[in-house]
């Protein structure tokens, strides 16, 4: 016999937009396997939160070898809408199938001029990258990326970094140098 199927009032309208400080004091919240969250206020409207989040490295620094492609390890998070981001792997995997926008930025703190790259990598896999020339001899050099990307339910990314200093240099950390924002569009 199959499953009856859950009728919602046809008073019940959707929002897209999170609520304001008021209005979570009316929300009760229903948290739907694989599907995000979903929220239904007092006045009937449903709000379906859509994939979206905000890491930083918070370390002050991470070394990164010249030459070497290296994981950036994103370890703190200002928001995860849908606990989508792994601190543990340093990923992104994603719940449902859709368009994300991506835009990271990672501060390497060089020895002496040298090309910088920032990748990302998609299931592992070198994706896109952006690649740059510091000019000084030493100090900080960003690199940022952005791009969107197709990806479907159970697809990881991760954000990557390297530099062609032959030593060991490092990626900064903070809030403001070294980040990820991603946000499903569609």
């Amino acid at each position: 016999m199959p499953e009856p199927k859950e009728e919602k009032p046809e008073e019940f309208k959707t929002q897209d937009e999170p609520p304001t400080d008021d209005l979570k004091q009316q929300i009760e919240t229903h948290t739907h396997t694989g599907a995000g969250t979903s929220q239904v206020n007092s006045d009937n409207v449903i709000r379906n939160w859509k994939s979206a989040c905000r890491v930083y490295l918070a370390a002050s620094t991470q070394n990164i070898n010249s030459l070497v492609i290296t994981k950036v390890a994103y370890e703190t998070k200002d928001y995860d809408l849908s606990n989508e981001f792994d601190t543990t792997n340093n990923q992104f995997v994603a719940n449902k199938d859709g368009y994300y926008q991506i835009d990271a930025s990672a501060e390497l703190q060089l020895s002496v001029a040298s090309d910088i790259s920032i990748y990302l990598y998609k299931n592992g896999a070198a994706y896109e990258y952006v690649k740059t020339r510091r000019g000084d001899s030493y100090g900080s050099q960003s690199v940022n990326i952005s791009t969107m990307i197709k990806l479907v339910a159970g697809d990881y990314i991760d954000i990557r970094a390297d530099h062609a200093t032959e030593q060991t240099d490092t990626i900064n950390g903070g809030t403001t140098k070294t980040w990820l924002n991603i946000y499903k569009i569609y």
